[in-house]
Order: structure tokens, then C-alpha cells, then sequence
């Protein structure tokens, strides 16, 4: 009896689709989940401030089975410009201070964050918030009479 070539890739392609398929969430094996990222910034939601030098503390979570978060994946930007973010392992966040930097301009700002875990599954979040300009001098409510 002799194995054609065929059946020998057909078994090979088979081994490589329960690899896949065994990687679940309960499994102990592999870590194939992507970190999650926690921000009400980084949703489908624009949210609107009014400081325009805010913090920014985003939690990251890698689910079990866990490998780690990749500390040097993390990318934090603010409308294309990497920002010099730091990484507190112990709270599982990433800070941003923009008191550190320049004042943001009014209107509207896309906060990007890239991270991997240790067995790079990688999560890319991307989300828009708005600064307007409150006048803290004005009447606190409209005149009615």
C-alpha cells in the first residue's frame, strides 16, 4: 500500500485546522486571545471634555490563559503622534499625563493604542473625543426673564 502525496498534505492540513480550532479560552495550551482595552475614549462613542490637558489611565487585561502584556508593544498616540506614555504593570495601565506636553487644541482628537501579549496576539483601539471651550465666567443658567 503505498500514500500519495495528497493524502500525506491533506493530513498535514488537518493537524494545522486542530491546532487552530484547540486554541479556546479554557485551553491551557496557548494563549490566542488578544489583550482587551478598557477606555470610554477607544469606543465607538465621541465623547466630549472640556480640559484640555487631561490623564489618561487605560487598563489593559490579557485574558486566560494569559502569556503577559508586552510592555515594549505598547504604543500610545494622540491624532498620529506617539506619545510618551508610561506602563504601570501592577494596575495592568497604561498613563498619559498631557500636562507633560503641549495643550490640545479644541475640537475634535483620535487617541490610538496598540498592544500585544507575550505570544503576540495583538490588539489595535482606536477612538475620537471632542474639547470644547467652557466659559466658566457666564451665568451658570440662562436667563428667563
Amino acid at each position: 500500500m503505498s500514500f500519495k502525496p495528497t493524502f500525506l498534505f491533506a493530513c498535514f492540513l488537518l493537524l494545522i485546522l486542530h491546532m487552530i480550532i484547540s486554541c479556546e479560552p479554557d485551553s491551557n495550551s496557548l494563549d490566542c486571545i488578544p489583550p482587551i482595552v478598557d477606555h470610554c475614549f477607544l469606543d465607538d462613542e465621541v465623547d466630549t471634555i472640556a480640559n484640555r490637558q487631561p490623564e489618561i489611565t487605560i487598563p489593559i487585561y490579557d485574558p486566560e490563559p494569559s502569556s503577559g502584556i508586552n510592555e515594549d508593544s505598547i504604543i500610545l498616540e494622540i491624532d498620529n503622534d506617539t506619545l510618551n506614555h508610561e506602563w504601570f504593570p501592577t494596575e495592568s495601565a497604561v498613563y498619559y499625563d498631557f500636562e507633560r506636553g503641549d495643550t490640545l487644541a479644541l475640537g475634535l482628537h483620535e487617541l490610538s493604542l496598540t498592544v500585544s501579549d507575550n505570544t503576540n496576539n495583538c490588539t489595535d483601539a482606536k477612538g475620537y473625543f471632542y474639547i470644547i471651550e467652557v466659559d466658566d465666567d457666564g451665568p451658570q443658567f440662562p436667563n428667563t426673564e
